[in-house]
């Protein structure tokens, strides 16, 4: 028979069992647990932060390549390119008898626009 030092350290070994700890033992599990899924929850934001940033700066490259006169048939010019990329940049859409139900589209980058 181990002795209870011997015992592996579970939740249920004698050892714990012996000293009362089993309850601490279980509320330090748990907060474990809880770490573990609020530093998940904050990679899994740096992530979707990165990737947000990127397609941006991959929208505002394209749209610095273009020249003026295309930029302004848009209705961009150059200082416009981060607010329209961002999404501030509204142009009215078609025309509606219904004025609650007013259409305005926004510009998109190039692959959402394929989709």
């Amino acid at each position: 028979m181990k002795t209870p030092i011997e015992q592996t350290n579970s939740l249920n070994s004698y050892s714990y069992h012996y000293l009362g700890l089993s309850d601490f033992v279980q509320l330090e599990m748990e907060a474990r647990r809880m770490r573990a899924r609020a530093i998940a929850g904050a990679i899994r934001h740096a992530w979707r932060y990165l990737a947000d940033s990127f397609r941006r700066h991959v929208a505002e490259a394209e749209l610095r390549s273009l020249d003026d006169r295309t930029l302004h048939d848009m209705g961009l010019n150059r200082s416009s390119i981060p607010a329209a990329v961002a999404g501030e940049v509204w142009r009215p859409g078609a025309p509606s008898n219904d004025a609650a139900a007013a259409k305005v589209q926004t510009l998109k980058v190039k692959a959402e626009a394929a989709a």
